[in-house]
């Protein structure tokens, strides 16, 4: 994931957890919404590694941090 991101500069959510699903299915689940969800454990590292890294809530992507973004992982856009 950090690889792909440098490459990138965003990473989609449903991307990688398509792949994690087919290459390691046992770092997936199946949200309530049935959905392929990322396991903590995996998002807990990945976040580790990346403190200049963000959670674009509404593109529901990781991206390097902006200027204009507020503190914390999260953002809303």
């Amino acid at each position: 994931m950090v690889e792909q991101l440098k490459d990138l500069e965003w990473l989609d959510q449903d991307y990688v957890a398509s792949h994690l699903e087919e290459y390691a299915s046992d770092l997936t689940y199946t949200n309530d919404n049935g959905n392929i969800g990322i396991d903590k454990r995996v998002l807990k590292e990945f976040n580790d590694l990346t403190p200049d890294v963000v959670w674009s809530r509404g593109s529901r992507q990781w991206r390097y941090r902006e200027d204009h973004d507020e503190p914390g992982k999260r953002q809303q856009n």
